[in-house]
């Protein structure tokens, strides 16, 4: 692969949040080198037979906020590759430090600078164009809204995590993540009945069909419209979790807590530069 043109202390940041979510995973610390082949560091701690890439790229994905085509992490991983002709790609592409190139390559650079009104320099302002920015980069089609406009009516479900893993991602963690509701343990739970209803029933009804009746065959056949409608309250459900943080409703909160804090940012400061 060809040197990106990204910062070393960018590359650096995202190995370190790389590290901390494999720990988290793993449920110990895990070190490694950046030159470290990952295949070779997730065999020592037995996760390597057990990994799937199509959950590895989504949880990078949601974790940094961004979304790239299959076709780039293929070739970043080599999946579409031969025994033999991905053992040579994986020397030299498969680091953790191409990993993190790679994630670093997608981090579109977003500034959180002091804006100029009527002479006075506003911080909040600038958070709020940054703001601006990444949501108009995760989702085009995203209406205009402003500062008072609440953050939930532009975005909730998988739209608002990327979105708020983006922001951490910019600030530093400096707003919380978001919180674990009542309806997400809720969504999760009806979610995975739902799937498990519509993958088991028909699974039943073609293999033991012959050998069931009666009352097992009524709960069989009963079970797909069960599990379809349990997937549906688990979406509606998803729409309707409210997980953003205590005190922060609209886009002029967010950009309030992104420039303060205990350890505010001053003017100087308050640029994330990451090129």
């Amino acid at each position: 692969m060809n040197e990106p043109r990204v910062s070393e202390n960018l590359v650096a940041r995202v190995l370190a949040e790389v590290e901390n979510v494999l720990a988290r995973d793993v449920g110990a610390p895990v070190s490694f080198l950046p030159a470290d082949r990952i295949d070779n560091v997730l065999r020592t701690v037995d996760c390597w037979d057990e990994i799937d890439f199509a959950d590895v790229i989504e949880c990078i994905e949601r974790r940094f906020g961004f979304h790239c085509a299959d076709s780039e992490w293929d070739e970043l991983l080599g999946t579409s590759l031969t025994p033999a002709g991905w053992e040579a790609h994986a020397e030299n592409n498969f680091t953790f430090r191409s990993l993190a190139v790679f994630i670093a390559e997608r981090l579109e650079t977003v500034t959180i600078e002091p804006v100029s009104i009527l002479g006075s320099r506003c911080a909040q302002v600038g958070a709020f164009r940054a703001v601006e920015a990444v949501a108009r980069e995760l989702a085009p089609d995203t209406r205009r809204f402003a500062p008072s406009t609440r953050l939930r009516k532009r975005f909730h479900g998988e739209r608002l995590e990327t979105l708020w893993a983006r922001i951490r991602w910019i600030t530093g963690g400096r707003i919380p993540e978001l919180q674990v509701t009542l309806l997400t343990t809720m969504t999760m739970l009806t979610g995975m009945i739902g799937m498990l209803a519509c993958m088991v029933s028909p699974l039943a009804l073609c293999t033991c069909y012959e050998y069931i009746d009666g009352v097992w065959l009524d709960i069989a056949f009963g079970a797909i419209p069960a599990g379809i409608a349990l997937l549906l309250v688990s979406l509606i459900l998803h729409k309707l979790d409210n997980r953003l943080p205590i005190g922060i409703a609209t886009f002029r909160d967010l950009a309030e807590r992104m420039v303060a804090g205990p350890s505010e940012m001053s003017a100087g400061s308050a640029s994330e530069h990451v090129r």
